[in-house]
């Protein structure tokens, strides 16, 4: 099991490669901020772009964890607000990323790029 800080770094480390996917002319997608946050889009995204299962939901180094695509909508939900939140399926390969200002992205690592989490 990963602890929370190599979840961060491993997470951290490949976003930086993802090839995100373009939605009309932008990556980025409305998901709402506040009362306007839009739960079942972003679910729907989750399960069909991340994961059907188990996933990380990266905050930061100290509260990174594996959860379900409804666990991390809910606690999308309750951080959006403090800064951004990024989820990941459990091989760092498919990568969604949820802004403060209500805006999501979502694309996977391109086959020539390493799949593997690094360790510390």
């Amino acid at each position: 099991m990963l602890s929370a800080k190599e979840i961060y770094n491993a997470a951290m480390h490949n976003l930086q490669l993802v090839h995100w996917v373009r939605v009309g002319e932008s990556e980025w997608a409305f998901v709402g901020e506040s009362k306007h946050f839009k739960p079942d889009i972003l679910l729907s995204s989750l399960l069909n772009e991340v994961s059907p299962g188990a996933m990380y939901i990266v905050v930061n180094r100290h509260e990174s964890f594996s959860c379900s695509a409804q666990e991390a909508v809910l606690l999308t939900r309750e951080r959006l607000s403090s800064g951004d939140v990024v989820m990941c399926d459990l091989k760092f390969c498919r990568f969604l990323q949820v802004a403060r200002n209500g805006v999501f992205r979502y694309g996977a690592l391109l086959a020539n790029h390493s799949l593997h989490a690094r360790r510390l």
